[in-house]
């Protein structure tokens, strides 16, 4: 059963996959549009999954069972750069400094995880300071829906040591 209980500036919700989680109210993220194919579903938070860092969980906080693996694809596609329409930024509300901004892909995890992929066609943008986000569709072309990312790393990791 999923629950939600908002009380001074503590949240607890109930996910299938961390348990249940306390969170400060301002560590909601609200997605207007919500993500693409779950529209109804408007409140995020974005969890580690490992110490490391690199891969995390977009949980929703309307469904236990709605999460989503994350990474910030400027960490294995350096020069991954995205054009977001003016729209788009009103829609995430003022964004004052380039920092405040924080892109995801969407990543998807087959069973064997070796294959596992980027969508960077689609990122997930986000206004740190207004806590808002949205999921934009790129129609540039540069980037498509499944870009393998261990593939990617190693490439990297290969470029290092060569």
């Amino acid at each position: 059963m999923f629950t939600l209980k908002r009380g001074m500036d503590l949240v607890i919700i109930e996910t299938t996959r961390f348990g249940t989680l306390e969170l400060l109210e301002d560590e909601i993220l609200e997605f207007p549009s919500g993500i693409l194919g779950f529209e109804e579903y408007k409140g995020y938070v974005i969890l580690e999954i490992r110490k490391d860092g690199m891969f995390r969980c977009l949980q929703s906080t309307d469904d236990p069972d709605i999460a989503f693996v994350i990474i910030e694809p400027a960490v294995f596609w350096p020069d991954y750069q995205v054009q977001v329409e003016a729209d788009v930024l009103a829609e995430l509300g003022a964004i004052e400094d380039p920092r405040d901004v924080v892109i995801y892909a969407i990543v998807t995890v087959p069973r064997d995880v070796t294959q596992m992929t980027a969508n960077l066609q689609a990122p997930v943008v986000i206004n740190r300071k207004t806590r808002r986000g949205k999921q934009v569709v790129l129609t540039d072309g540069k980037y498509h829906t499944r870009h393998p990312i261990l593939a990617q790393r190693a490439g990297q990791e290969q470029r290092k040591t060569g």
